[in-house]
C-alpha cells in the first residue's frame, strides 16, 4: 500500500521494492514440439537397444569363455588324475587321491552349471528387456505414423477448403 504518512513508511517501501522487482520479470513463451520429443524418445530407445545388444554379446562371449575354461579345467583334472595314478603305487593312496580328484571334478562341474545357469538367466533377462524396448519402439513408430497421417489429412482438408 502506498501512503504519504510516516507511520506507513515500511509498507510503502516494501510495496515499491516489490513493484520494481515485478517490473523486471520477463516471461518467455514457447511451444512444445511433439515431433522433437518423439525423436528424442526414439533416439533414447535406440541407444538403450544398442546397449542391451552389446550386453547380450558380452554375455555370450563370457559364456563361451566359461565353457572353454571349464573344458580346460576338466582336461587338466584328467591329466592330473592320470599322472597321479602313475606316481603312486599304494592302493589306499591311489583311492584317496581318486576320491579327491573326483570330488574336485564334481565341484567344478556343479560350479560350471551354476555359472551357466546364472549367465543364461541374465541373458534371458536382457532378452526380455530388449524385447520390451523393441515393442515400445514399434508402438512409438506406429503412433508417429498415425500422427503423421492425421497431420497430412488435416493439411489436405485445409487445402481442399481453401481451393473450394
Amino acid at each position: 500500500t502506498l501512503s504519504p504518512l510516516a507511520k506507513n513508511f515500511n509498507d510503502t517501501l516494501s510495496t515499491l521494492v516489490w513493484g520494481s522487482k515485478a517490473r523486471k520479470l520477463v516471461s518467455v513463451v514457447h511451444q512444445n514440439d511433439p515431433q522433437s520429443t518423439m525423436a528424442n524418445k526414439t533416439n533414447q530407445l535406440q541407444s538403450n537397444l544398442l546397449i542391451r545388444q552389446q550386453n547380450m554379446t558380452d554375455l555370450r562371449s563370457t559364456l563361451d569363455d566359461q565353457k572353454k575354461t571349464t573344458a580346460s579345467l576338466i582336461e587338466q583334472t584328467e591329466n592330473i588324475q592320470k599322472t597321479s595314478l602313475k606316481q603312486w603305487t599304494d592302493a589306499d593312496d591311489v583311492r584317496r587321491i581318486a576320491q579327491i580328484i573326483h570330488c574336485q571334478a564334481i565341484f567344478r562341474r556343479k560350479l560350471h552349471r551354476l555359472r551357466v545357469k546364472r549367465l543364461e538367466a541374465e541373458k534371458a533377462r536382457h532378452q526380455s528387456i530388449l524385447n520390451e524396448a523393441l515393442e515400445t519402439k514399434a508402438e512409438e513408430d506406429a503412433s508417429l505414423a498415425t500422427k503423421d497421417g492425421e497431420e497430412k489429412a488435416r493439411q489436405q482438408s485445409l487445402i481442399d477448403i481453401r481451393s473450394s
